[in-house]
């Protein structure tokens, strides 16, 4: 009788043992499923994906190094076949100018209504000075890409990129597809291009029977990525800097 209890006593505790296992499992599962999902206010980068989709493209680049002295920035922009040169510039106008505006440069008169607060640089006399460089693209239509190029609070331009499309022997149709990557910008010398973005067509790649452009995400100023050896059409917009003396 004593050993009869003692195993009834045990299949209980087991059984006991099973029940809360599986409530503890059960809560667990439940915990899980419930999770606790929330919208929040979409800030400006998570608009940047359906820009970069419908052909709008921005890269900053700083340029306060060059506040130590005046200097010209003269832009270009270059077309490719491949990575064959075709045109050292295809814009049709001048393109330059200064980092910085000094307060001499103005006439007395107007000096006489700048207070020194409302310059960059009272103490050296600059009245404005460019810190960053901003490229941007957006689609005019399938054949036409406008670049603009923003010299901080110095200037701005635009000009249109001719596109030339791609067959897809697959579906037979003719497409125009670009893409841009930004070029590695370090120390630079005056008086030399300094490639800053690139702007290529995609291709078709028969292995896959597909159009694809991938490759580096930024690229070597040396030209030397496979992506620009892969691209039958590109543009570089890019500029150099030369010193000015009085």
């Amino acid at each position: 009788m004593f050993l009869n209890e003692k195993l009834e006593m045990y299949f209980k505790l087991k059984s006991l043992k099973a029940v809360i296992l599986s409530c503890i499992f059960a809560m667990a599962f439940t915990m899980a499923e419930a999770v606790d999902i929330k919208m929040q206010k979409a800030t400006f980068d998570d608009y940047i994906p359906l820009l970069e989709m419908a052909g709008y493209n921005v890269y900053s680049f700083d340029i306060k190094s060059l506040n130590d002295k005046s200097y010209r920035l003269a832009f270009s922009c270059r077309e490719y076949m491949g990575d064959s040169l075709v045109s050292k510039n295809i814009i049709l106008y001048p393109a330059y100018y200064g980092n910085m505006r000094l307060l001499s440069q103005f006439s007395k008169k107007f000096q006489d209504t700048i207070k020194p607060e409302e310059m960059y640089d009272s103490i050296r006399g600059i009245y404005k000075c460019a810190e960053k460089i901003v490229v941007g693209t957006f689609s005019e239509n399938d054949s036409t890409t406008l670049m603009s190029v923003n010299v901080d609070k110095m200037a701005s331009f635009s000009f249109s990129l001719n596109l030339k499309s791609i067959n897809n022997p697959v579906s037979g149709q003719n497409m125009y597809f670009y893409k841009t990557r930004p070029f590695i910008v370090g120390e630079c010398r005056t008086d030399e291009f300094i490639p800053l973005v690139f702007y290529g067509s995609s291709w078709f790649d028969s292995k896959y029977n597909v159009i694809r452009f991938c490759g580096e995400s930024e690229l070597n100023p040396d030209m030397s990525d496979q992506i620009i050896k892969d691209v039958p059409h590109s543009f570089v917009l890019g500029f150099s800097i030369t010193e000015m003396t009085d």
